[in-house]
């Protein structure tokens, strides 16, 4: 192990014999909430490295601050649990040190930049919902039909006494009718210039008696001029019974074309309305569809839009349902398509949409409940739901579930069929000296885990000791032995207690050993109440003042099958 004189302190020192190589890797992997790092030891002599000290930083500079926040660490492996930056990269070096006090080089930076938390994602991708020009639409209330069942011959002749393009003796005609009159009437118009051309043609058949009607009122324009040319067609069917029964269906379809765009519409009406109560207490159920079709292009791109709107009124009440598509493009921002159903009841949205730009999309669902349900016949089998419990929001998988990689933040599963892990880590002990030789020391406090009545099929119980050198490095050997216990009172005494789980090993003064225990049990219930032991037995001689835990930790989890 080559020496480093700076850590050392004694200038010209150098490795000697026995001093493990530096064939060392050393990675930074980021992991949920913290970062796995991770060293191997020496391909030669790894026996006679004593410990590792594992220095951290933000910065990618190595440092006297850093070199003085060093800590030993155990094994060959280390998880940081550090808080989350966004994109905040973290650095790690590691120095060995050999049973002979040979202090080697500096290994590292190894590097890694930490992963967004649980709460970090859902608050992102929610900010992400809000913001969404689609979620905003499927929020958003429905705009009413115009003239749902309106009457339909008065809209008629005042579109007629608008129009410039007729003489006005069909709409004279239209109002001259009697009580009890018919009439089919036709006006045809032709016009010629210098550089337009226009030809219309407005047709009309009406019969009224005891105030009720019927009419069927047509349009038809076409005109050219130097440089547009445009074809209108209009149509209207339309009844009404007493001034409180009305049925129409109106059409109305444009095409035109200029220098600068092309344009072609065509919206459909159908309505019914029926007057229930006098004048005074009046109340008008109506219902409504609506299609609008519409197609844009010129020099700059196009887009292609369709709308479909339902509407049912009940006096001050209202549903509908809206039905939107739309393809729009230009050279600058590209291609977007949309597809969203909103359904609006009294000022309630909900709905569902699809938006895709080419380069990402999205599908938005606004509903209080939502599930994926198998087809068949019999009762629905519901695999997954979400919808509101006791007025908050639950989501519900009914079936065998796979998770390839899961972030939980709080965990409840009811009847123990898996069990949070409980886990206690703890410090130096003794606190001052170092153990006796050859007598059994309670080094931590006690871990206390309820498993309730309902028995776990598994119960994990996991267990780790580092050994520290308090007596001074020294060639001589010892044992040490390593016991997780557990009493059923709140206490670390070990006479009376269980013995769990246990390990030992051997190690050289000046290089205790790391210590690890693990098994798998069943059929616990109730409170038990874990503690670590620790023992050092001097080979031939005694290891008392040797050695003393410099940190432990307890780990249990209990799992049914």
């Amino acid at each position: 192990m080559p020496g480093n004189q700076d850590a050392c302190g004694i200038p010209g020192v150098g490795p000697i014999p026995g001093d493990p190589d530096l064939t060392v890797t050393l990675t930074a992997t980021a992991r949920d909430a913290g970062i796995d790092v991770a060293w191997s030891y020496p391909a030669l002599l790894s026996q006679n490295v004593a410990h590792v000290t594992l220095y951290k930083s933000t910065a990618s500079t190595f440092n006297a601050g850093v070199e003085a926040a060093g800590f030993i660490v155990t094994g060959s492996r280390y998880f940081d649990q550090v808080p989350l930056v966004a994109n905040s990269t973290h650095y790690y070096w590691v120095r060995m040190t050999s049973v002979a006090g040979t202090v080697g080089n500096l290994i590292g930076p190894a590097s890694a930049t930490m992963l967004p938390t649980h709460q970090w994602i859902v608050d992102t991708l929610v900010g992400q919902i809000q913001e969404s020009q689609l979620t905003a639409l499927l929020r958003t209330r429905i705009n009413s039909i115009d003239n749902v069942a309106a009457d339909l011959l008065t809209e008629g002749i005042a579109r007629l006494a608008q129009d410039s393009v007729f003489s006005g003796l069909l709409t004279q005609q239209i109002a001259d009718l009697a009580a009890t009159d018919t009439l089919v009437a036709n006006e045809v118009v032709q016009r010629t210039g210098q550089n337009s051309a226009l030809a219309a043609q407005m047709t009309a058949v009406i019969a009224t008696a005891a105030g009720n009607t019927a009419a069927v009122i047509t349009e038809a324009s076409a005109r050219a001029t130097a440089d547009s040319a445009e074809a209108i067609a209009r149509q209207a069917l339309g009844v009404t019974l007493n001034n409180s029964v009305a049925a129409a269906i109106t059409a109305e379809r444009v095409v035109r074309v200029t220098a600068e765009d092309a344009l072609a519409t065509d919206i459909t009406n159908v309505s019914a309305a029926f007057a229930v109560g006098d004048a005074a207490e009046r109340v008008v159920n109506a219902a409504a569809i609506e299609a609008e079709r519409l197609t844009l292009a010129n020099a700059d791109g196009a887009m292609a839009i369709s709308i479909g709107t339902l509407q049912v009124d009940l006096g001050a009440e209202t549903g509908k349902i809206s039905t939107l598509q739309t393809v729009v493009g230009d050279a600058s921002s590209g291609l977007v398509a949309e597809y969203s159903v909103r359904l609006d009841v009294n000022g309630h949205v909900s709905g569902f949409g699809l938006l895709n730009t080419g380069t990402s999309s999205e599908f938005i669902i606004n509903a209080d409940k939502f599930a994926i349900i198998k087809p068949g016949y019999g009762a629905a089998e519901v695999p997954f739901v979400i919808g509101s419990v006791n007025g908050a929001t639950r989501i519900v998988l009914n079936a065998a579930t796979y998770i390839a990689d899961a972030s939980i933040q709080t965990l409840d599963i009811g009847a123990n069929a898996v069990t949070v892990p409980f886990s206690s880590s703890f410090g130096a002990s003794p606190s001052s000296g170092g153990l006796s030789n050859a007598v059994s020391t309670s080094i931590s406090t006690t871990l206390a885990v309820n498993f309730g009545s309902n028995a776990p099929g598994k119960v994990i119980c996991l267990a780790s000791c580092q050994v520290g050198n308090v007596g001074g490095y020294g060639s001589q050997w010892a044992a040490a032995y390593f016991e997780l216990r557990y009493n059923t009172s709140n206490s670390t005494l070990i006479s009376g207690s269980t013995l769990v789980a246990g390990a030992s090993t051997h190690g050289m003064k000046g290089a205790p050993p790391s210590m690890q225990a693990q098994v798998t049990l069943s059929g616990w219930t109730g409170i038990r109440y874990f503690f670590l032991t620790l023992r050092a037995s001097g080979d031939g001689q005694s290891a008392a003042g040797w050695w003393r835990s410099n940190n432990s930790n307890i780990s249990i989890l209990g799992a049914r099958r």
